[in-house]
């Protein structure tokens, strides 16, 4: 199978791999229908449904084609979930593509309005509309703006999911401080996957942080 323009993935690395995703489809279906369904019919033996991740999104079309129901194991927060939602809902009213220069964005999930500048960079291209996924009573929140949307994505709370870790060198020592900290007041940061900084932006987290006056991790 050959893979979208090579200059694609420099230019929007998210769009590469959903199109190149999107290709293998009839694989994916050719694949199920010949080692997955059995040869004779047998109605414990039949399947069930379809899971796929944020970027596979387009299988939901083989499931379509497969006559089962499909899922999308949302593995982001549901604050960003809302993201997605109001993205999809923005896009079908007309919007237009994101710019530098657009206002902030009022997102149900959030309690302040996102700034353009922090919206994700699939904000900017083409946006899906297979939602679902996540975890409950940590973003209590954004799960009742979720369902008190008008036309909400079906949601069912999974996790938190957090892989075994190999041991960090600082792990007991980050655990007892926690431990003897009052309840409530301290704030974990963390940048995902990829949040890298520039030295400037480093300081200028750490100096606010230092300022805020509050405990953090």
């Amino acid at each position: 199978m050959e893979p979208p323009p090579e200059e694609m993935i420099l230019k929007v690395p998210e769009n590469y791999l959903s199109t190149y995703i999107k290709s293998h489809r009839s694989h994916a279906k050719h694949a199920i229908v010949n080692n997955v369904l059995p040869s004779d019919y047998d109605e414990s033996l039949a399947l069930a449904g379809i899971v796929f991740d944020f970027f596979s999104s387009s299988m939901v079309d083989m499931a379509n084609d497969l006559g089962v129901p499909s899922y999308l194991f949302y593995t982001s927060g549901a604050r960003f979930l809302g993201v997605n939602h109001y993205l999809v809902i923005r896009e079908r009213l007309g919007g237009r593509k994101y710019t530098l220069s657009d206002a902030d964005s009022v997102v149900s999930t959030f309690a302040s309005p996102v700034p353009v500048r922090v919206m994700p960079t699939f904000a900017f291209i083409k946006v899906t509309e297979y939602l679902s996924n996540i975890a409950g009573k940590l973003e209590l929140y954004a799960m009742k703006a979720l369902e008190s949307d008008p036309d909400p994505p079906q949601v069912y709370t999974v996790g938190p999911l957090v892989a075994p870790q190999k041991e960090h060198a600082g792990k007991e020592e980050i655990i007892n401080w926690l431990s003897e900290q009052p309840p409530s007041s301290v704030v974990f940061l963390c940048f995902g996957s990829q949040g890298g900084f520039e030295v400037p932006q480093i300081y200028q987290i750490a100096t606010t942080l230092k300022r805020s006056g509050h405990r953090f991790l």
